[in-house]
């Protein structure tokens, strides 16, 4: 319906982190979109930094966090 009228459902989304838990965090994420797709959002935000949790600053260079928050 809100297509007819030229508007989009959109949602700012805050999931729950852990720092540095790349695989917890990606889970929340894809959680939180199944429940924004089910209510009919169009286009969703997240908080920079949400899939490595954004206090881990220190741990930036570390091998295990580039590790886990990279693709092959």
């Amino acid at each position: 319906m809100l297509n007819n009228y030229g508007f989009v459902r959109v949602s700012a989304v805050v999931p729950e982190l852990k720092v540095a838990d790349t695989e917890y965090n990606v889970n929340e994420i894809i959680k939180q979109i199944k429940i924004v797709y089910n209510s009919g959002t169009q286009i969703v935000s997240f908080p920079e930094l949400c899939i490595t949790g954004y206090t881990c600053q220190d741990l930036f260079l570390q091998d295990v966090l580039i590790n886990s928050n990279t693709t092959d």
